[in-house]
């Protein structure tokens, strides 16, 4: 989805291209980690300004915790070479 394309268009890539993805995401993760990543760099920002804190905040404070956010990623690519793989022993 993040690619402007449907799940059903995964069977066209190559595997060269799930593995540049995958690349890719580590270097610039994108979806729901990325976007709680910036949601608590708006939150850390806000409530340091405020002089409420007892200490300074960070963004991670506010992040949801993934156990490892390497495995996040491989379990995503993972997803999507699998999607691939069904779409293909279908046809």
């Amino acid at each position: 989805m993040a690619l402007g394309r449907p799940p059903s268009e995964l069977q066209n890539l190559p595997a060269s291209d799930i593995d540049l993805m995958e690349r890719y995401w580590h270097e610039e993760p994108w979806g729901p980690w990325r976007d709680n990543l910036h949601a608590g760099i708006v939150a850390s920002s806000v409530i340091n300004a405020s002089g409420r804190a007892k200490k300074p905040v960070r963004p991670d404070d506010f992040v949801m915790k993934v156990r490892d956010p390497k495995e996040a990623g491989r379990n995503l690519v993972q997803a999507l070479r699998m999607m691939a793989t069904k779409k293909r022993q279908k046809q």
